[in-house]
């Protein structure tokens, strides 16, 4: 496997490409110019502020409401894609580091390991209890020609100079995107009940699974019951999923 490190040749294929690799040539002409000015190099940077209209978020939240009864397909492209995927607050961590350090450089930033989109989607669905090749439906007008090779990052240099060391693994970033996206769509189904939207009962939480929202024995709330506020509660994320050592909480009526 070839990694990419900040001495790579590159070939932009897009107008956001060539304005980065701008950016990235005008920092070593102020560098040069006596000017402390380092350059990150930056692959994909995920957590729960991402926008929906980027992939891995469209993942989590689509697999969230579907969970929920908010919806009961997702549209991807190619699941065979591979992408170096981190969370963004490991890669700024590593931007300050960089800033605050003596001698400016270039550093790339990035966890060092591939994963496809068909990964990312069969975690995402798998802490929501759910089997996404149920789910999952492929657009061809998603697809994109594959690369030559898949763009992972080397960060051995940042690790080596800044002493930079992510802390949050791929499945924990996944997992962290998931609670949030959870804690979305649970609260947009309280809504429901609340107002009077939903009829019957709404599939809420099962709060004697940690690892994911299990389908076997949900816990559902009666929306008469809810209207009511007789046993209306607030349920912590942390009753709904677990991943690794990180703790996931998140107060779902703060959603």
């Amino acid at each position: 496997r070839m990694f990419i490190r900040d001495s790579t040749a590159t070939f932009p294929r897009s107008p956001y490409g060539i304005g980065k690799l701008a950016a990235l040539r005008a920092a070593h002409v102020w560098r040069g110019r006596g000017i402390h000015v380092s350059a990150g190099i930056l692959f994909n940077h995920e957590s729960p502020r991402r926008p929906e209209r980027f992939l891995p978020r469209k993942v989590t939240k689509g697999a969230a409401r579907i969970a929920a009864g908010l919806q009961d397909s997702l549209e991807v492209g190619d699941r065979r894609a591979i992408r170096d995927w981190s969370h963004a607050r490991d890669l700024m961590a590593g931007a300050i580091l960089a800033i605050e350090h003596d001698v400016p450089d270039d550093y790339v930033f990035a966890s060092g390991h591939g994963h496809s989109v068909g990964e990312l989607i069969e975690l995402a669905f798998r802490l929501c209890g759910l089997d996404a090749d149920e789910h999952i439906v492929v657009n061809p007008a998603f697809v994109r020609d594959p690369e030559k090779t898949p763009p992972v990052g080397d960060p051995s240099k940042a690790q080596a100079v800044l002493g930079w060391i992510p802390q949050t693994t791929f499945d924990q970033t996944v997992g962290e995107m998931v609670a949030h996206d959870l804690a979305l769509a649970v609260g947009a189904v309280q809504q429901r009940v609340l107002g009077g939207l939903e009829s019957g009962q709404a599939l809420v939480v099962d709060p004697d699974r940690a690892d994911h929202l299990a389908r076997e024995r949900p816990l559902r709330i009666d929306a008469a019951a809810v209207r009511d506020q007789r046993d209306a509660r607030k349920i912590e994320v942390a009753d709904l999923l677990r991943v690794g050592e990180v703790d996931l909480a998140r107060d779902i009526g703060e959603a």
